[in-house]
Formats: C-alpha cells, structure tokens, sequence
C-alpha cells in the first residue's frame, strides 16, 4: 500500500516503491478555489494516480487523506470533471459524489462539457 505524505498544505502524494506515484490537491478558504466553490466548502482541484497503479486503492487511500483535511465546518467538498470522463465519473460516484451541475470548460477555443459534484458533509 502506498505511504500518504504531505507535500504543502492541501496537497499529499502517494509514495509507492520510493517514488511518487499520485497526488490529491484538495482547497479551502483563503486557498484558491474555483468559481463554483462557496466559503464554506472545499474545492477538490485534481486526484491522479499512475495507470498502473489504478485499482490498488491509491486513489482511495488519497481521497480519504484529503478529506480527513478540511475544517469541521466544512459544508460540501465540489469538483468538476470533464463529462466524458466516466472512469472519474464512477470513481466520485462510489464514494458518495453526487452530480450536482453542468458547466462549459473552454479549451484552444473548444468548449466541453463538465460534470460538477458535490459531497456533503
């Protein structure tokens, strides 16, 4: 099992055979958080674990740490995620993320759809 360690506050990686092999980066009030994040909530900014090391529990391990993170008073941790991405999708869904909303992402003056999720405390 991967050893969490934190890097900054907000951010902890996954260190499997010495080497970083994922991160979460998860924000709360005076950090830099996304439009749709209210004061008194969270902003999961991005979870990543190496493809080979999909399935070990990494990404869990990560999201739970992170999680255990926030202030008490934390009312809903939100993110987003490119609608396409049903890998990430699922893996918000089993562990209690509900879609909540829809957005636009722009990219090279392309736009995307977004799925938001929220998770209440």
């Amino acid at each position: 099992m991967a050893g969490i360690e934190a890097n900054r506050e907000g951010v902890l990686v996954a260190v499997v055979d010495g080497a970083v092999r994922g991160f979460v980066d998860i924000r709360w009030g005076d950090a830099e958080t996304k439009a749709f994040v209210n004061e008194s909530e969270a902003d999961l900014k991005a979870i990543y674990v190496e493809p080979e090391y999909w399935g070990e529990g990494i990404g869990t391990k990560l999201l739970e740490r992170g999680l255990a993170l926030l202030p008490d008073l934390t009312e809903a941790v939100r993110l987003d995620v490119f609608a396409k991405n049903e890998r990430a999708r699922q893996f918000y869904e089993s562990h209690g993320f509900e879609q909540t909303d829809r957005s636009e992402h722009e990219i090279a003056e392309q736009s995307f759809p977004v799925a938001i999720y929220s998770l209440h405390s």
